[in-house]
C-alpha cells in the first residue's frame, strides 16, 4: 500500500534522523517499508502491511502509529464537538448505549465539474482515479482521515422513500441535487458523552472536507440537519491485570527494578489510546478498545504485545531466570509416598500394571473402548486384584515361594446413572507365602493362613495411624467387585471408625482362578480398599506430648510395689490408675518386672506385675510420712481395680 509523505506530513512532524530510527520499529508493529520513490518533492512510501493492522490505510492512521512509536505529538490541534441544544437534550434524557449521530448537507452536482490537480495525485498514488469529480473528493477524503462522507443522490423517483436522516424535509427534489452524510458514533454513559468510539479530529475532518467541496464548486453550503439513531452497545472492553504483564514480559534489565512499573505500563497504555483506568484494589488495568482496533486487541496478551513493542523487546530478559522458591508437596502425595514405604519396609513389591484389560466374565460391568488397539486392552478395568493374580502367576513359574506384592492405580466404574463414569484409585495387595513360619526346627516351614494375613494388614494401618477397624463381613453387606474371585464364607472388612463406612476388604482367592500353576493347598490372599476412603482415616501422630519444666534441685526417692493379678488383666489399666491421683510428686511409673510364681498350697500359677514409682518434688524434699499418704491412695485406687478374682 502506498502513502504519499507530503500528506503525512500534514499530520505529523518528523525529521531524517528520526525517520531512520522509526523504519525499523515500524516492522515490529507489522508495517514493512518495502520501497521509497521520489516524485517531485514527495516520497512515496510502499508498505507492506500484515493483516491484523488493516486500520492503516489513510495518512492519519499511518501518522498516529508513527505518534505512538516516536512517541511525537500530532501537529494539527484536536476541534472540540458540541452537539447542538435540541439534539442534547434528546440524549441527556437516556443513559448507557451508543448513538449514531448524521449530519447532512444539501448539495448541487452541477458545480463539481473539474478534479483538482493535487486531488488527482493523491488518487494516482494509490491508482484511484473516477470520472466522478464528488466520488474522487470522498475518496481523497478518505485516504487523508480515514472516514469520508456518505453520497446520496435525491431523484424524483424517490420521493415516497421514508429516509433515517428524515430527509423529507426537504421541499425541492431533483436530480442534480445531493445530500452529503457526516456519520459519528458515540457512547452515553451516566448522561455523559464519551467519545472513545469516535474519531478523536471528527471536527477536523469535518471541516475539511467542508472547505474542499466549497473551495471546488465555489458555492456556499447550507444549514446542516442533524439527526442521531440508538444502536446496540457493542462496547469491548478488557481486563489486564498487573501479574499477567510481569508474568508475560519478565523482568527488566533496569538495576533495581524486578518488573515494569505500574505507572510505566499506565504511560504506555494512554500512549496506544485504550484509555486505560487503573484499579488498586484488584491490581487491573481496565481499556476500552477504540473502534479502529477492535479487530487487532481483543485479547490481554495482544495488548502485552503492545506494551512490549513500545517500551522495546531488548529492555527485557531474554533468558529465562530459574525461579529459585521451591515447590510445596500435596497432602495427598505425601500420604501415598507414606503408604508406599510402610508396605516396602514389610516386605512388600510394587507392580505398575496397565488400566487397559479383557473382559472376562459376562457379569462384570466394564466400560468398553470404542476404538482398541485390540482385543486384550479392549476394556478399562474395574478392579486392581486381576492384575495382581497375573502378576503372581508369572512369578510362581520361577518357583518363588514367598510372593507379596501391591499396587496403586486407577480403576473405572460404570454407575449406570445418566452414562456416568467414576475414575478412582484404588491400592492392591496381594500375600502369598508357603514358607512362613515355623514353631520349632524340626518342623517343616507351614503357610500363611488368614489370621497371619490380618496380622500384616493390621501392621501396616497401625504404622499408617490409621483410624479404622477389621471385622467380618455378613451376607447382608453389600457387594464387591471382588465377590466372584474370593471365597465367601471368610472375608474381613475394612471400616472408617468414624463413619462405620467400609473402605476394603481381605479375603482368599478362590482355587478355579490359580489351580493351572500351584497345588490346591497354595492359597492366595487379596486385599483392595479405596485410595481416598484410606487417606481420610490416617490421623497425624498427636501422642507426642512434651513437658517443659525447671530441673528439680531435691533428691529422688523410688518405691517398689508388687501386684498379684489374673492374666485377662491389662498392665495398662493399673499403670493409668495411677496416674489418676494426680500427685505432683509422681514423676515416672515404670513396670519393671512380670513374672509368675507357683502357688505352694493350690499348685497354681500365679501373675505377680513389679512397678517402680519415683517420687520428686520441686520445691522441698520429701518426707516419708507424705510418701506413705500417697501410697495409701494407690493401695486404695488398685484394690478397687478387683484385680484378682
Amino acid at each position: 500500500m502506498k502513502f504519499s509523505w507530503e500528506l503525512v506530513k500534514h499530520f505529523i512532524q518528523i525529521t531524517k534522523e528520526d525517520f531512520t530510527n522509526i523504519k525499523n520499529k515500524l516492522i515490529l508493529f507489522g508495517i514493512e517499508i518495502e520501497s521509497i520513490s521520489n516524485i517531485k518533492e514527495d516520497k512515496i512510501l510502499d508498505l507492506s502491511i500484515t493483516t491484523n493492522r488493516k486500520e492503516i490505510n489513510s495518512a492519519l492512521s499511518l501518522a498516529r502509529e508513527i505518534s505512538i512509536i516516536s512517541n511525537k505529538v500530532i501537529r494539527i490541534k484536536k476541534i472540540e464537538f458540541n452537539y447542538k441544544k435540541n439534539i442534547k437534550k434528546k440524549i441527556d434524557n437516556c443513559s448507557n448505549y451508543k448513538i449514531e449521530y448524521f449530519r447532512s448537507h444539501k448539495i448541487n452536482i452541477e458545480n463539481y465539474k473539474k478534479t483538482p490537480k493535487w486531488v488527482k495525485y493523491q488518487l494516482e498514488v494509490r491508482e484511484l482515479n473516477t470520472n466522478n469529480v464528488l466520488r474522487n473528493i470522498q475518496k481523497y477524503i478518505e485516504l487523508k482521515w480515514g472516514e469520508t462522507f456518505q453520497i446520496i443522490y435525491i431523484s424524483t423517483q424517490e420521493k415516497n422513500k421514508s429516509f433515517t436522516l428524515q430527509y423529507n424535509k426537504y421541499n425541492t427534489y431533483s436530480r442534480q441535487k445531493a445530500l452529503i452524510v457526516f456519520k459519528r458514533l458515540d457512547h452515553i454513559e451516566k448522561r455523559h458523552i464519551s467519545n472513545e468510539d469516535s474519531n478523536e479530529f471528527y471536527e477536523n475532518y469535518y471541516i475539511d472536507s467542508l472547505s474542499i467541496l466549497k473551495t471546488i464548486s465555489k458555492e456556499t453550503l447550507g444549514k446542516a440537519y442533524e439527526n442521531f439513531k440508538k444502536v446496540p452497545n457493542r462496547n469491548q472492553e478488557v481486563i489486564l491485570p498487573n501479574e499477567m504483564i510481569n508474568k508475560y514480559l519478565g523482568q527488566t534489565n533496569k538495576k533495581g527494578i524486578k518488573f515494569l512499573e505500574t505507572e510505566k505500563s499506565l504511560y504506555i497504555l494512554k500512549r496506544l489510546k485504550l484509555y486505560p483506568k487503573y484499579s488498586k484494589k484488584k491490581k487491573e488495568f481496565l481499556l476500552n478498545i477504540p473502534n479502529y482496533r477492535k479487530h487487532d486487541l481483543c485479547r490481554p496478551i495482544d495488548i502485552i504485545e503492545e506494551i512490549g513493542k513500545i517500551y522495546e523487546f531488548r529492555n527485557f530478559y531474554g533468558d529465562y531466570r530459574k525461579n529459585i522458591k521451591k515447590g510445596c508437596k500435596s497432602y495427598n502425595f505425601i500420604k501415598i509416598r507414606k503408604i508406599k514405604q510402610s508396605l516396602i519396609n514389610l516386605g512388600f513389591n510394587e507392580v505398575v500394571n496397565c488400566s487397559l484389560t479383557r473382559k472376562a466374565e459376562k457379569k462384570e460391568k466394564s466400560i468398553k473402548l470404542y476404538n482398541p488397539i485390540n482385543e486384550d486392552q479392549s476394556f478399562l478395568r474395574n478392579n486392581i486384584h486381576k492384575n495382581l493374580i497375573k502378576n503372581y502367576k508369572y512369578n510362581a513359574k520361577y518357583s518363588n515361594n514367598n510372593i507379596l506384592t501391591f499396587e496403586i492405580g486407577k480403576v473405572f466404574k460404570d454407575k449406570n446413572k445418566n452414562y456416568l463414569r467414576a475414575e478412582e484409585r484404588s491400592l492392591g495387595i496381594l500375600l502369598s507365602c508357603n514358607e512362613y513360619k515355623r514353631y520349632s526346627w524340626q518342623e517343616k516351614t507351614n503357610k500363611l493362613d488368614l489370621l497371619d494375613a490380618k496380622g500384616f494388614l493390621e501392621i501396616f494401618l497401625e504404622r499408617l495411624n490409621a483410624n479404622t477397624a477389621l471385622k467380618q463381613i455378613g451376607n447382608d453387606q453389600p457387594k464387591f467387585d471382588t465377590k466372584s474371585l474370593i471365597k465367601n464364607n471368610n472375608i474381613i472388612g475394612i471400616y472408617n471408625k468414624e463413619n462405620n463406612e467400609i473402605i476394603g476388604k481381605l479375603g482368599e482367592v478362590k482355587q478355579q482362578y490359580i489351580k493351572d500353576i500351584q497345588s490346591k493347598e497354595t492359597k492366595i490372599y487379596i486385599v483392595e480398599m479405596s485410595l481416598k476412603k484410606l487417606i481420610k482415616t490416617i490421623r497425624n501422630k498427636k501422642h507426642l506430648e512434651y513437658r517443659q519444666r525447671l530441673y528439680s534441685d531435691y533428691p529422688v526417692i523410688q518405691r517398689d510395689i508388687s501386684i498379684r493379678l489374673n492374666r485377662n488383666i491389662y498392665i495398662k489399666n493399673i499403670i493409668e490408675a495411677i496416674r489418676s491421683i494426680q500427685e505432683e510428686c509422681i514423676t515416672d511409673i515404670q513396670i519393671f518386672n512380670e513374672y509368675i510364681k507357683i502357688n505352694k498350697r493350690t499348685l497354681e500359677k500365679e501373675r505377680f506385675i513389679g512397678i517402680r514409682i519415683t517420687y520428686r518434688s520441686s520445691k522441698k524434699t520429701l518426707y516419708a510420712q507424705e510418701i506413705e499418704i500417697v501410697e495409701e491412695k494407690i493401695n486404695n485406687v488398685i484394690s478397687s481395680l478387683n484385680l484378682i478374682s
